[in-house]
């Protein structure tokens, strides 16, 4: 819950100062109190007035204004005082030497300097990819780390100055996901999950293939939902689902895929708990054509066969703990707990594929969370709460083994 909730953005002047209006709208959508402190050089590429519309209120850009001082005599410890989280975006080279250095010669760099212990602060910066490599900056960057500032590593691509390379400032979203992370109570810090989710296609020749109506959102949303309440997550996803802006993600086509995909994660590193939300093909073609099946006359007969269980492999080979999920048609609840015992699953998260106000390729879904004491019937809500919800399941199943 992040209503009444305040934060300072410090905008620089790069060319990527006209995305910070873009995330001060984001934040306020949200019900963030926004305000904005600009250097000199970042009005040389927005007006205040942009801010000041966006955020619906003053914006700070004089240390030394003294016929109408917006936050009190001494606003730079105000705002420092009063702010639940500071981000810095675009922040430009110079901006990270000065915040490394101590310097505080302007109304932005004052403030950060005043900021308290506590107060979560992230860093974007956005710059040339050679100013962002030089040694200089990538020192400073350290610094900022080692002090507690969050640094959130800029994207690469083609720069306003047309070379290609890291330097982009993150999209609006992944600055205020992190920033949500960031003032977080943080419940499964330390904690490492699988999730997989979308569906998987299984090829009948080069061109046709066996699949399902799963988008792989609730997947996202279960693994962004993990790694907002501080958890490391891993992310294997159907070749066309939905991508994550925030959660390292790996595409994979088939069940076969999938299985060694997850195998493969679960030995490269100690997992606490793997989240099965993928809708996987439980069959495949018994046999793929390399050339296109032509069209004849008549009907065709298809022969399948029974594709892997990946629940089973991760059972014969590890002792993690796994939460299902079950897409049902009837019998929603009997036939969630049979696959409950069945699978010796800690949780099956079962939601009516009929259902018209939710299910595949929606934003929302209405489900159960069914365990061996439980069945709780959630209503129909979006799959990023449902996903919270999970996370805040999971975290009180950790809070009861201490």
């Amino acid at each position: 819950m992040t209503r009444g909730k305040s934060v300072l953005i410090g905008v620089t002047g790069g060319i990527a100062a006209y995305k910070a209006a873009a995330l001060t709208r984001l934040f306020k959508k949200n019900n963030w109190n926004v305000l904005v402190a600009m250097t000199q050089n970042a009005m040389e590429f927005v007006t205040p007035l942009t801010f000041e519309t966006l955020s619906g209120n003053p914006v700070i850009t004089d240390t030394f204004n003294r016929t109408t001082p917006l936050y009190g005599t001494m606003e730079h410890i105000t705002l420092a005082d009063t702010v639940d989280a500071f981000v810095c975006a675009p922040a430009t080279a110079n901006i990270i030497a000065k915040i490394a250095g101590g310097i505080a010669d302007d109304i932005l760099s004052t403030t950060i300097l005043a900021l308290k212990k506590e107060t979560p602060k992230i860093i974007c910066p956005a710059m040339n990819v050679r100013m962002y490599e030089n040694p200089a900056t990538q020192d400073n960057m350290a610094l900022l780390k080692k002090r507690g500032f969050f640094l959130l590593e800029p994207e690469a691509g083609e720069l306003a100055c047309g070379v290609e390379g890291k330097g982009r400032l993150p999209k609006e979203e992944v600055i205020f996901a992190q920033t949500l992370r960031e003032i977080s109570e943080k419940p499964l810090n330390g904690k490492r999950f699988l999730v997989t989710g979308g569906a998987t296609m299984e090829s009948l020749d080069p061109v046709r293939y066996i699949t399902n109506h799963s988008s792989g959102k609730m997947g996202v949303a279960v693994a962004e939902e993990l790694w907002k309440a501080g958890a490391e997550v891993s992310l294997i996803s159907g070749k066309e689902s939905v991508p994550s802006l925030m959660v390292p993600q790996q595409f994979v086509e088939s069940v076969g895929e999938m299985k060694e995909a997850v195998l493969k994660t679960l030995k490269k590193r100690d997992t606490d708990l793997v989240i099965m939300s993928a809708a996987v093909s439980d069959y495949t073609p018994a046999r793929y054509e390399p050339q296109k099946i032509k069209k004849e006359a008549g009907d065709m007969t298809l022969k399948l066969k029974r594709t892997p269980d990946i629940i089973e492999s991760i059972r014969n080979e590890y002792s993690v703990p796994i939460i299902g999920f079950a897409a049902e048609s009837e019998n929603i609840e009997e036939n969630a707990r049979m696959k409950l015992k069945n699978k010796g699953l800690l949780m099956v998260v079962a939601n009516d594929i009929t259902q018209t106000d939710g299910g595949f390729r929606s934003d929302y879904n209405r489900c159960y969370f069914i365990t061996k004491e439980n069945n709780i019937e959630l209503s129909r809500m979006t799959k990023h709460e449902i996903g919270a919800r999970l996370a805040a399941f999971i975290a009180d199943y950790y809070s009861k083994k201490r």
